[in-house]
């Protein structure tokens, strides 16, 4: 019995793990930044997605207990790939909802830094322009 995973949703997530990851290089290099208080509202979204995708996972761990599908190998069989299905492995259910939450977590982290760079191109502009007005 071929056993269903969660593959393509897995490297969805990569992908946009890849571009939170170049976002987060922009940032560091200087080439992006967002007004801190938008920065703010996009971290807590990513952090209200987060608590959502927990909720999802307390459901989740409920599929993880092997359901009864007839006493034979066959039913024991398709008991314990549904339940690797829902929480083994990184192309489980539970794996790629753990993913994305990681995901989710350098996101949030991306825009606060975002938000961070514009407070302090802010800063230097007012200083470098005080500075000559002297």
């Amino acid at each position: 019995m071929s056993v269903p995973n969660f593959t393509q949703a897995n490297q969805g997530l990569a992908a946009m793990q890849q571009q939170q990851q170049g976002l987060n290089a922009a940032v560091t290099a200087g080439e992006l930044w967002m007004e801190p208080d938008v920065a703010e509202r996009a971290a807590a979204r990513c952090e209200q997605q987060i608590e959502e995708v927990e909720s999802i996972l307390d459901g989740v761990r409920d599929l993880g207990q092997a359901r009864k599908f007839g006493d034979n190998a066959d039913g024991r069989a398709a008991a314990m790939a549904f339940r690797d299905a829902a929480v083994t492995g990184e192309n489980s259910v539970r794996g790629v909802l753990v993913k994305s939450q990681e995901v989710l977590r350098n996101m949030a982290a991306t825009y606060r830094a975002a938000g961070r760079a514009a407070t302090q191109a802010e800063q230097a502009n007012q200083q470098m322009f005080s500075g000559r007005a002297e």
